[in-house]
């Protein structure tokens, strides 16, 4: 037992002073520590002085780009944007995919199961003609407000030269005009009734029929998505 113990008394020993004969050859000379000092530094430098040319370019790159997406828009292409943008509206669900029912089937049950229960959920909304009458307001403020938003980012964009605001205002007033025409083609076509008409149940292809869709919701989404 006791040679055993200066067996295992020696391996420690001898594994301790490997690990500092280690340590000795790796620490760094003294007289070596300025230089290389000296060469971190400078290296430091030389990489702080890439990456502000780095961030230099790239601040150009996004100026250039933002400068070339402003130009493309503009009131003389407006008619020529308007019917293009129209026609990918329309021919949109021919390019649909399989894997576009990922969103379309569970927004296909919601809509249907808001159509089921329309008639009662609206039989507990308020009838009141003044309360009618003040959502008819809120709601007409609430867009006026988002195409007052637009417009006027238009208009400041152009009077302090910045493209950024141009762009957003002016695509925000391209979308509430393209939301407008589709909805109030979609609306003549559906006809569908409003509450109070007929037996309050909504039933579509009705003379007089106008309440779907919505132009004002149609309008605010597509301001709010710009």
């Amino acid at each position: 037992m006791k040679g055993s113990n200066n067996i295992g008394v020696l391996l420690a020993w001898l594994v301790g002073m490997a690990l500092m004969s280690t340590a000795a050859l790796a620490a760094p000379n003294p007289q070596d520590s300025g230089k290389q000092g000296d060469g971190v530094s400078e290296k430091r430098t030389t990489d702080m002085a890439a990456v502000e040319n780095s961030k230099e370019t790239s601040n150009a790159v996004v100026r250039s780009y933002e400068f070339t997406a402003t130009s493309h828009h503009s009131i003389s292409k407006l008619p020529s944007d308007f019917l293009m943008d129209q026609k990918q509206i329309w021919t949109s669900p021919a390019k649909l995919r399989l894997s576009d029912t990922e969103w379309l089937v569970p927004f296909s049950g919601i809509t249907a199961g808001l159509f089921v229960t329309d008639r009662d959920f609206s039989k507990h909304l308020s009838q009141s003609p003044t309360t009618i009458s003040h959502y008819k307001t809120l709601s007409n403020a609430g867009v006026g407000a988002l195409i007052g938003g637009g417009a006027g980012m238009w208009l400041l964009g152009h009077a302090s030269h910045n493209d950024h605001w141009s762009e957003t205002g002016f695509l925000a007033g391209e979308a509430a005009i393209n939301s407008l025409v589709m909805v109030e083609g979609l609306k003549y076509s559906l006809q569908r009734e409003r509450p109070y008409q007929g037996n309050g149940s909504g039933s579509f292809f009705q003379s007089g029929g106008t309440s779907f869709p919505s132009e004002h919701a149609a309008a605010a989404w597509s301001v709010a998505g710009v």
